[in-house]
């Protein structure tokens, strides 16, 4: 029985097959990439992508500026990418899995999977409940109010934009990375309830906010009219299938 109440459902998958290597993986109603990142001695060697489903015909090649990660040392945390990578000349769901599999390299992590929903909860749009599960166990549920937490009571008040970095910056490492984790898919759902689908990124009133949208992609990004699926089914399996990498 579908549950009409959900707006997202996101897992993300991260593992270290053999030494020096990460593989990480995530799929959402929109979208399904991979990132395979190499390393040694504490720094980036190689990072390539994966790109099976998404909405725009330019996401097929946004895996390329990742290369330029090539060199540059591990981060102990997911907010810290943004210090080495400008973010909106990347596709910002490669951006986060390449954030992810530097942490875990960076920390010698064992496998990992979160699993993530974002459902309505309330009668205003923007009123939603993200709930969040790591390696089958719940461990985070936040209520908001477009961008504002309404809960829990001690992160009602807080802003998922405004300050959310100074915030984070006061916050153990596992706090931090539940929160990265949670602001991305109640800002998908968010996103969700104001974005007005189009056939050309062009087309669209977002600004350059990623890699599609930079100004030499979005005249001829144009939308893959399969890329959704119905995640308000409970039998589909978010990451039932994990191709290679070229």
């Amino acid at each position: 029985m579908r549950d009409a109440h959900v707006i997202v459902r996101r897992s993300i998958a991260l593992a270290s097959p053999e030494a020096g290597t990460v593989t990480a993986w995530l799929e959402d109603n929109f979208h399904h990439f991979g990132v395979l990142l190499k390393h040694d001695a504490g720094r980036v060697l190689d990072v390539a992508a994966a790109t099976i489903r998404f909405p725009w015909t330019t996401c097929g090649h946004a895996g390329s500026p990742l290369k330029m990660l090539a060199g540059q040392a591990l981060i102990g945390r997911p907010e810290m990418l943004v210090a080495l990578l400008p973010m909106q000349l990347q596709c910002t769901h490669l951006f986060e899995l390449a954030a992810l599999a530097m942490v875990h390299a960076a920390h010698s992590a064992s496998d990992r999977r979160y699993d993530m929903v974002v459902r309505k909860d309330g009668i205003l749009p923007g009123q939603n409940r993200g709930t969040l599960m790591r390696d089958g166990q719940e461990i985070s549920s936040i209520k908001v109010d477009g961008s504002m937490i309404l809960a829990p009571a001690g992160y009602a008040g807080r802003d998922l934009y405004k300050g959310f970095r100074k915030w984070l910056a006061e916050c153990s490492d596992e706090e931090a990375m539940t929160l990265w984790l949670m602001r991305r898919s109640l800002w998908l759902a968010n996103g969700m309830s104001l974005f007005k689908p189009q056939p050309v990124a062009a087309a669209t009133d977002m600004g350059a906010v990623c890699y599609s949208y930079q100004p030499e992609q979005r005249d001829h990004a144009f939308a893959v009219s399969d890329s959704i699926i119905d995640v308000t089914d409970p039998n589909v399996r978010l990451l039932s299938r994990l191709p290679g990498f070229l």
